[in-house]
């Protein structure tokens, strides 16, 4: 349900990924920082208001918290995932189903 609510509510160029277990990396071109967050926030709304069907008949609601950030021409991808992962670790910290982004 996360993928498919990522992935189905990204732009044409964007891309979505499943970056190991429970994460994901987003790959935003061309996104300016009121752009950035703004899709991070509606994604994280998309993603509560959303639900998995299971089998005994109930659902099961889940929320997510994002990093975000935006690269800048000096960032190698490794320097550009580890701040993202920071900024993720921001939003765990300060109560979870939030974006954390380093964007002004």
């Amino acid at each position: 349900m996360v993928a498919s609510t990522l992935s189905g509510n990204v732009r044409g160029g964007d891309a979505a990924a499943r970056f190991g277990g429970e994460e994901f990396v987003l790959l935003l071109p061309d996104t300016d920082p009121i752009a950035l967050r703004a899709l991070a926030d509606r994604l994280c709304m998309l993603v509560r208001c959303s639900s998995i069907d299971l089998a005994s008949g109930g659902e099961l609601f889940v929320t997510i918290s994002m990093g975000a950030t935006l690269a800048t021409e000096h960032d190698g991808l490794e320097a550009l995932l580890h701040r993202a992962d920071q900024l993720l670790y921001r939003s765990k910290r300060d109560g979870r189903d939030r974006v954390s982004t380093d964007a002004p």
